[in-house]
């Protein structure tokens, strides 16, 4: 830039004192560093009019060292509305604004002290923020990079690119970086929690087990990560380990509704006792007695017993689950099949035909009627809820069990 243009660009964002303002000015000089309070005074009983935007810009930044934010705002509106290329006004009045939640309003400032040459790493940075907490990180990424190329080293920029490349799914990037800054803040939770979001992204669960790990042995991690390292251990099928971090998470506060499911998996894989360990410490938790009246409880506890051997009571369970909840097609499914089990095809019939009914669970329903009524020597039965199966799920073994049934008819 020409020598002439820099001047010329200094005059427009510095408005200048008249000698009508040298009386003010050299009464409010040694208040300013001394007694604001009274250099506020003295700037209010000053004809608003006519003063000069230098003293709106001063009581702006007076009423905000006093933590005024409504008056400082309205003092700067004033300032700029005097002289709307004022730079350092522009620059008060978005830190005015960030300070009230107005990151938009904020942003607007910065954008124009920017345009007036005022760029600098704080400025970038507020609209790197201002940007992110607006949804848009790929604009904020690019507003933390150009704040890091005035301060390279500043770790509140580091961290905004981060968390930005962490929004917009660069895991490769967030990786490639995270652990030089964990060295310098290794107690900070959010890091620690977006290296572990990034391996998960990355498939390196064995990884991201190891980083939910370390949160939790320092200390770092609430309920929520432990469930988390909790669920990543249960899905490699460490099961021991994976019980030991529900049952932590539950101590630390976790609903253990969120349990239901895990619950589910573990009667599925033939685990009854671990099973029936967590459903244990689920009710110990459960302060309010609220869980106990969910259907997904109801039906785990008859499932358990079903699976543990104890069939008379978990079918008892099924059919009191039932009378609340009659349209649960687990139930129904569940009790069929047992119905069936005991040989008693009558009843298996009447509560499988009932679960035909459940779109969750129709599909496994119509396989069990069809093989029911082929066991009963049913062919044509057998044949029309079979025909159902294969047309929702076709498969290979499916077609040879129907050309069998077709050549008995």
């Amino acid at each position: 830039m020409e020598w002439q243009e820099q001047v010329r660009l200094f005059e427009s964002t510095e408005p200048t004192l008249k000698k009508a303002d040298k009386k003010l000015y050299d009464a409010l000089t040694p208040l300013l560093g001394t007694s604001p309070l009274e250099a506020i005074k003295l700037i209010e009983a000053s004809d608003e009019q006519s003063r000069s935007p230098v003293f709106d810009f001063l009581l702006g930044n007076l009423y905000l060292g006093e933590g005024r934010l409504d008056a400082a705002q309205g003092a700067l509106e004033r300032t700029l509305k005097k002289h709307p290329d004022f730079r350092r006004a522009h620059r008060s009045l978005a830190s005015v604004q960030a300070s009230k939640g107005d990151l938009e309003g904020a942003a607007k400032h910065v954008i124009k002290v920017i345009s007036l040459g005022g760029a600098d790493a704080r400025l970038y940075g507020l609209l790197g923020y201002a940007h992110f907490e607006k949804g848009n990180p790929a604009s904020a990424l690019s507003a933390y990079r150009l704040a890091r190329t005035f301060d390279s080293d500043a770790m509140e920029y580091r961290r905004g690119e981060l968390f930005c490349l962490a929004q917009t799914g660069a895991n490769a990037e967030v990786l490639a970086n995270i652990d030089e800054i964990l060295k310098v803040k290794p107690k900070d939770k959010s890091l620690w929690l977006m290296r572990a979001n990034a391996l998960m992204g990355e498939e390196r669960f064995s990884e991201a087990i190891s980083t939910l790990e370390v949160m939790v042995h320092h200390g770092l991690a609430s309920h929520a990560e432990t469930m988390l390292l909790g669920r990543l251990l249960f899905n490699e099928e460490v099961l021991e380990s994976a019980m030991e971090h529900f049952l932590k998470a539950l101590d630390q506060g976790a609903s253990p509704e969120l349990l239901l499911p895990v619950v589910k998996a573990l009667i599925r894989q033939e685990q009854p006792e671990l099973a029936e360990r967590l459903m244990a410490a689920m009710a110990r938790q459960d302060k309010s007695g609220r869980l106990h009246g969910r259907e997904e409880w109801r039906l785990a506890r008859a499932e358990l017993s079903i699976h543990s051997g104890d069939v008379k009571s978990g079918m008892k369970e099924l059919k009191s689950l039932l009378e609340l909840f009659p349209m649960n097609g687990s139930a129904l499914l569940m009790l069929g099949r047992e119905w069936v089990k005991l040989d008693d095809h009558v009843q298996g019939r009447f509560y499988l035909e009932r679960a035909a009914n459940i779109e969750e669970v129709q599909v496994a329903a119509w396989n069990d009627l069809g093989r029911l009524a082929w066991a009963d020597g049913n062919a044509r039965d057998a044949l029309n809820w079979l025909e159902k199966v294969d047309q929702v799920r076709p498969s290979r073994q499916m077609k040879q069990v129907i050309e069998q049934l077709r050549a008995r008819l």
